[in-house]
């Protein structure tokens, strides 16, 4: 189950990663970059987590004086849970705290504060060292892991972006883009948050009954428990907030949000159910723990690996497939938009035709047949070749027209031929624009359509290269 929600959460991460990239950066190149940081976050996320969160809590090593109470400690718990030695960590602070990490129980760290260990009795501090011992007997470690480690890339890329926005605000940033870099501002912290609280509460509680039963001492965890809550008032680690669901007990805080979203179930239920624990067992409960490996496991763990990375994969394709839909689409629509533009002043210079043949002189009938067939022409046009292509006979009439007026003096003065010169000028104007700006759109929807790798979603979804106008 855990490795299912590890896949789940570097799934998401790689979508959100990619999803912010394309609305910031925007098309091809933010693909490209979306691709690039999900690959190095997940692989960080996993290979690298624990060295991260060790690294944020400026956890060190224990000494050797520190070492020989703790390992006694410890080995007799990893005695009794089937389970390699994991490192031990001091962090030096008063608080009060303790955290397990890793990727998996032979490449795991137990660490606990300086505050810690001068607060609680020995009983105590074996039965926090049995709690987080507990997550790396579960593999909660790596999920718990994974996710702070995620949370914290969201929102350190949320702040990065929000910096990014104050310092480029009115620098002329595209609308999508700007649109992406307030959406990202305002939800990524929220999506950090729930990545922490997508994580059950109930491993907790999983966690703080495995401790009881390796320690035969429920009473003991829940008075540690109860001292690191009164403890956890008086001050908090100086770190980012997506490290809190690794804690032993939250830092607690005033703000109802932290309080409404937090990723430790009650201090009081965990001492309640321990309690429980204590009467229903008389403080020795029966507990036998499985092997953590068999020689045949590994077949198992590398197809439950293959699955989980071919889930993230397939996510990462699917939130790749669906962006580039919208790049195309939106391209598409912009196309069509520039050209019911240029159609639009097509039409009306087409709608000049019929003044054009009141002013003609009944015996030019030649330009009068030009003029009709042009307007018949562009009225049964459908496409924009064909419109592009029946623009030209329509010039084609119009300057013959404007050639033989030239020659009639009764024309030049003829106010409604002044005012048709004007029109038709401006419309020509009028054209040329928009037909610039949907030639500029074509080539825009072309390239996206036509470049890596976006090519190879370009047919599959229905997307074709539009063919540019001639004239």
């Amino acid at each position: 189950m855990n490795e299912l929600k590890t896949t789940a959460l570097l799934s998401i991460l790689s979508a959100l990663l990619i999803a912010i990239s394309y609305w910031v950066v925007g098309d091809t190149p933010g693909f490209g970059l979306g691709f690039g940081l999900a690959g190095t976050a997940n692989f960080a996320a996993w290979y690298y987590s624990d060295q991260i969160v060790l690294t944020t809590y400026r956890a060190r090593p224990a000494s050797a004086a520190q070492l020989q109470p703790l390992n006694a400690m410890l080995q007799r718990l990893c005695d009794r849970a089937n389970l390699p030695m994991p490192a031990l960590y001091i962090v030096s602070t008063s608080e009060a705290n303790a955290f397990a990490t890793g990727r998996s129980p032979d490449h795991a760290a137990i660490a606990v504060t300086q505050g810690l260990l001068d607060c609680l009795t020995d009983d105590e501090v074996e039965a926090v060292i049995a709690h987080e011992l507990s997550h790396i007997l579960h593999r909660d470690t790596l999920t718990q892991t994974v996710a702070a480690t995620l949370a914290g890339t969201i929102a350190f890329l949320a702040e990065m972006i929000r910096y990014s926005f104050f310092q480029r605000v009115g620098s002329g940033i595209p609308g999508s883009r700007l649109l992406g870099m307030i959406v990202t501002i305002l939800l990524a912290p929220l999506a950090a948050t729930v990545l922490q609280f997508a994580l059950s509460r109930t491993r907790e509680f999983a966690a703080d009954e495995a401790a009881a039963k390796l320690t035969q001492n429920p009473l003991a965890l829940a008075s540690a428990l109860q001292r690191l809550e009164k403890r956890s008032k008086q001050g908090s680690f100086s770190c980012n907030p997506a490290f809190t669901p690794l804690l032993i007990v939250p830092v607690l805080s005033a703000k109802f949000l932290d309080s409404l979203f937090s990723t430790h179930p009650p201090t009081a239920a965990r001492v309640e159910r321990l309690q429980q624990i204590e009467r229903a067992n008389g403080g020795a409960p029966n507990w036998v723990f499985a092997k953590q490996r068999s020689p045949q496991g590994w077949i198992k763990t590398v197809f439950r690996k293959g699955i989980a990375i071919a889930i993230s994969l397939l996510c990462m394709v699917l939130t790749w497939t669906g962006l580039t839909y919208n790049t195309f689409n939106n391209a598409s629509v912009t196309v069509d938009a520039k050209w019911a533009q240029v159609e639009n002043q097509l039409q009306r210079r087409a709608d000049l035709i019929p003044q054009l043949k009141d002013l003609t002189p009944a015996q030019e009938r030649e330009i009068l047949a030009a003029l009709t067939q042009s307007q018949e022409t562009y009225e049964q046009a459908i496409t924009p070749a064909e419109k592009m292509a029946a623009l030209a006979a329509v010039d084609r009439a119009v300057e013959e027209f404007l050639a033989i007026a030239s020659s009639r003096p009764t024309l030049q003065v003829n106010s409604q031929f002044v005012n048709l010169q004007y029109e038709i000028a401006g419309t020509e104007n009028r054209i040329a624009t928009e037909r610039r700006r949907y030639i500029q759109a074509v080539q825009d929807y072309n390239q996206k359509v036509q470049s890596f790798p976006n090519f190879l979603l370009a047919k599959p979804l229905g997307f074709h290269p539009h063919a540019l106008p001639q004239r």
